[in-house]
């Protein structure tokens, strides 16, 4: 179940310079800013904390590391991998050779850059944030007191080797979810997973992605497939676990370990044997009360797991319009939109006191395109530092013409709606609005700042140089933004 989508997307538009310098250069990445990620490496979906402590590819056991080191400490994928001809030596090597010293540097600025990378909000959960009722019961079984899988005490094993102790853990107990300390499914640990190989835990978020691979031949230790047959053209498509190889969730909880034994090999007129028991392991728990308990369960954890939380809530990135005529059809839709708006969030990356989004509004007003940002007491505060009730931005709709609302990520609304340079003059009294200029010069009085007037060298230059809304944003501060406009108010 590993996490490599290529979905991986910049987060809060940071921009900042060490992050520029990420993207590009040996790494492959254009320097287009608003370019995706193209990352197939599991290990960096796990980046977006920037206290974590990664469990490393080449690592047995768990190993506590500050992120920005623990890309670092990554000698044979640099070497071996990339074919980089540079020999590494230690980081407190006081005599670096200058290879060494500028490799270290850009492998610096990728790490600022993967930890501004979050991944997107989950499609499939409820835009109220609020599971169904499958993932309910799912999600009752993934925390819950029972042992998700292991072995019962003295267990047919040759030698008695598992003891006279049960072992085995529930769900949480591998895949962590805290979202305050930014965990969604690993902690950090690793399993061997019956496997030769001893592999981190994977994080959740983003197994909607697995999609293309229907069809699971049978085989040792899983519970018999009922695609085993072959099922006709497909898409190609990458399945679960690190191979890829299980096509669907439910098949992948159908393995030996997650059996809860009710089911004998008897019953379903199978053979016993395999080294567990049974080749196909409907022995391996045999009454021993271990396991998932019923289809109906199996299936709530699949629900579950595709709808499993992220760092951003599924409404994010949602959008309604708003016209003269659709009044009936979107004002239930912006309802949900600025009830999410208010409602908290846990987040690591977002910071404390985070809600689920920031709302803006776009639209024209008497030619003029316009915004509005809606601000924690409800009322909403546009581009000219005014200040309107929901009523009275609604009514624009209707006056005026359509308006289009939008959950943004939290911490962004202010700059998507109402400041986009974030230079603290609001855009409809910039007159550079896409530049930061806080000064506002205008040497020509032509109304256009000297920062982005085409008959002025210094606008590109001056951007690149001075910007310090370009810099990473402190997300425990993206709410307490402060306009020098009180504004006027519109009931």
């Amino acid at each position: 179940m590993q996490g490599d989508g290529p979905s991986l997307r910049r987060s809060n538009g940071n921009n900042s310079a060490a992050a520029r310098r990420g993207r590009a250069g040996r790494w492959g990445l254009g320097p287009d800013e608003g370019a995706p990620l193209r990352a197939r490496s599991s290990g960096l979906a796990a980046l977006s904390r920037p206290d974590d402590r990664l469990q490393l590819w080449r690592a047995t056991a768990r190993v506590a590391l500050e992120v920005p080191k623990a890309v670092q400490q990554r000698p044979l994928a640099f070497e071996s991998l990339l074919g980089l001809d540079v020999s590494l030596t230690s980081a407190d090597d006081p005599d670096k050779p200058p290879q060494v010293v500028q490799l270290e540097k850009e492998i610096d600025d990728f790490a600022t850059f993967m930890l501004a990378v979050q991944l997107p909000p989950n499609p499939v959960k409820p835009l109220d944030n609020v599971h169904g009722s499958s993932a309910r019961l799912g999600k009752a079984f993934f925390s819950g007191a029972r042992r998700a899988d292991g072995m019962g005490p003295a267990y047919d094993i040759p030698n008695n080797r598992n003891g006279t102790a049960p072992d085995g853990r529930n769900c949480e107990g591998c895949h962590t979810l805290d979202p305050a300390r930014g965990l969604f499914g690993t902690g950090g640990d690793a399993s061997h997973g019956g496997e030769v190989l001893i592999l981190k835990v994977p994080h959740l978020r983003n197994l909607y992605q697995k999609v293309g691979m229907f069809g699971l031949p049978n085989r040792e230790y899983f519970l018999p497939s009922p695609t085993d047959a072959h099922q006709g053209d497909q898409i190609r498509g990458f399945g679960f676990l690190h191979d890829g190889a299980t096509d669907q969730l439910f098949h992948f909880l159908q393995g030996a370990v997650f059996d809860d034994g009710s089911t004998t090999c008897a019953d379903l007129g199978l053979p016993r044997g395999g080294r567990f028991g049974s080749v196909f392991g409907c022995d391996f728990n045999d009454g021993m009360n271990i396991g998932i308990p019923d289809n109906r369960t199996r299936q709530g954890l699949v629900d579950y797991l595709m709808e499993f939380d992220t760092d951003l809530a599924p409404v994010v990135g949602q959008q309604v319009t708003l016209h003269s005529t659709n009044a009936a059809a979107a004002n239930p839709r912006i309802d949900l939109l600025l009830r999410r708006a208010a409602t908290p969030f846990e987040s690591f990356v977002l910071g404390p006191g985070a809600t689920e989004c920031d709302v803006v509004v776009k639209g024209l007003v008497s030619g003029k395109a316009r915004g509005w940002v809606r601000l924690p007491d409800g009322s909403f505060k546009d581009d000219l530092g005014d200040i309107y009730t929901d009523a009275a931005v609604r009514n624009q709709a209707t006056r005026e013409g359509p308006l289009t609302y939008t959950c943004t990520p939290p911490g962004s609304g202010v700059r998507i709606g109402i400041d986009r340079d974030r230079d603290t003059v609001l855009d409809g009294l910039d007159n550079c609005p896409a530049v930061w200029n806080v000064d506002q010069a205008d040497s020509t009085g032509d109304g256009v700042g000297d920062a982005c007037s085409p008959s002025l060298e210094s606008g590109p230059a001056r951007r690149s140089r001075s910007n310090p809304a370009s810099r990473a944003l402190d997300p425990s501060r993206s709410h307490g933004f402060v306009d020098r406009h009180e504004g006027h108010s519109h009931g």
